[in-house]
């Protein structure tokens, strides 16, 4: 087995479907299943039950997922340390954030690395869940939680707040003058809690159930527009508010949620041209928002 192989395999499983798999990969469906009948054909046995709607690892396929896992990771890690090796400005950066970090601040600097490195390829990954950079799903997260592993390189990129959002309608036909207030009220927009626990057990003291949450999702562009047509409160960044915004009320205006930001890094990339220039990049689009 290659490392094509080992790809292509995990990729189906993680997809469980040939068109899902042929998109992350960046080729067409039908490559995808030659490849993977090749493989089965190699192996002599069936690694997928095929379905109209999906496919599904059988006790074989599954059987084998942890150790060709591994072996993909491993091939993925040596050719990072084959990229660390060249000072080339080739190739692509993977990064996960959240869409807001996207928005107001990756997107700047991608522009800006894009018009110093054309042909640096920035593949931006986003989404609320903890991307695992020790097992190479991406080159570098910017998030909104310091990893556990003290392995990884580390930054602090920023300390954001956030604050309690009510559309004027909502605000002006309820009491929401304190957090007990916002805890006990029946129309909250909340992150998935999976996603991002903090906000339920934290701000709102593990104290609200399901019936309060009339959605919850994983885009803070979602909850904003959501506020915005009255479907409850959310929990918003401030800097997404603009002053005097007719379509926004802050309740309690005292109350604000800290949330540090973080950069973390594989170490193996740590002075390989590419990922330094894109960090620098990253650091200088924080520190240029916070300034001005």
């Amino acid at each position: 087995m290659n490392w094509d192989d080992a790809k292509y395999f995990c990729e189906i499983a993680k997809c469980h479907s040939l068109r899902g798999a042929a998109r992350a990969l960046k080729v067409d469906q039908a490559t995808v299943g030659r490849r993977l009948n090749a493989l089965e054909r190699q192996l002599g046995q069936k690694l997928f039950h095929r379905t109209t709607k999906a496919l599904s690892l059988t006790e074989f396929g599954a059987s084998l997922l942890p150790d060709i896992t591994a072996i993909d990771k491993k091939f993925a890690l040596i050719q990072r340390k084959s990229d660390s090796a060249t000072n080339a400005m080739t190739g692509s950066v993977t990064i996960a954030t959240t869409d807001t970090l996207a928005h107001f601040f990756l997107i700047p600097a991608i522009q800006r690395i894009q018009s110093l490195n054309p042909q640096l390829t920035i593949k931006l990954k986003t989404g609320v869940a903890i991307t695992d950079i020790g097992s190479l799903e991406a080159d570098i997260a910017i998030r909104g939680q310091r990893p556990s592993d003290n392995d990884l390189v580390v930054r602090k990129l920023a300390t954001i707040t956030m604050g309690l959002y009510a559309s004027p309608e909502l605000a002006a036909n309820h009491s929401l003058n304190s957090l007990d207030d916002v805890r006990s009220f029946n129309q909250l927009i909340m992150f998935h809690q999976q996603a991002v626990p903090r906000h339920w057990h934290q701000v709102f003291d593990g104290t609200i159930d399901a019936s309060q949450v009339v959605m919850e999702c994983d885009s803070q562009h979602a909850i904003i527009e959501g506020v915005r047509a009255s479907l409850g409160i959310g929990l918003i960044s401030n800097f997404m508010v603009p002053d005097n915004d007719p379509s926004l009320v802050k309740l309690i205006p005292e109350f604000n949620d800290y949330v540090d930001i973080w950069l973390v890094l594989h170490p193996d990339l740590t002075h390989t041209p590419k990922y330094r220039l894109v960090i620098d990049e990253i650091v200088k689009q924080f520190t240029s928002f916070y300034e001005s």
